[in-house]
């Protein structure tokens, strides 16, 4: 290689290829299933999103955004947008949280919210994807607290879901899972 390189005929051309952003970025669902209590106060999270774009060149510059929020009756057709919406998603960390709005005063009966939200990129061209979350608003009386022996690294959300509600023949929302806690009230890290 020495010998190509001292010859004065031969020029020696390095070529770096670019990726190009020729792909948006994806919500890995199309809609999402979530449940709150008609107690939660503002900041309680709902649920984090996640995307994932093909072009590394483009990942870091994605931005999360709220596109609507609608709330929906007793689970028919009435209810409408809902100005100011009670939910926020933080632009840069995907998180959908309760915005300055407590959920009291959409307690009762089977009422939910759709809402939508979407990603884009901030760098050209703009490459976009949306997502939907139904949330539920849940009375303390509609919740139950399930415990189980099996640590959550052997059961699956989404196969928790599934198999209580093929049990129970209802949709079933977990809102949150927490290791066991002993009664000296130290945490079973192995849970």
């Amino acid at each position: 290689m020495a010998d190509i390189i001292d010859e004065p005929s031969v020029a020696i051309v390095r070529v770096q290829v670019q990726d190009l952003n020729d792909n948006s970025p994806r919500f890995p669902f199309r809609e999402y299933y979530a449940g709150i209590s008609s107690n939660a106060e503002p900041g309680r999270e709902i649920l984090t999103f996640s995307s994932t774009d093909v072009d590394p060149s483009s990942q870091p510059f994605i931005q999360y955004s709220l596109l609507a929020s609608q709330l929906v009756l007793d689970d028919v057709n009435a209810g409408g947008a809902v100005l100011p919406s009670p939910f926020r998603v933080d632009e840069n960390t995907g998180r959908l949280t309760l915005s300055r709005t407590a959920m009291r005063r959409y307690a009762g009966g089977g009422n939910k919210f759709l809402v939508k939200v979407g990603v884009k990129e901030t760098i050209p061209p703009f490459y976009a994807d949306t997502t939907q979350v139904r949330v539920w608003v849940v009375e303390d009386n509609q919740e139950a607290i399930l415990t189980i022996k099996t640590p959550p690294t052997e059961m699956l959300r989404e196969e928790l879901t599934d198999l209580l509600g093929n049990i129970t023949g209802r949709l079933i929302l977990i809102n949150k899972v927490t290791p066991h806690v002993r009664e000296d009230r130290t945490v079973n890290k192995l849970w």
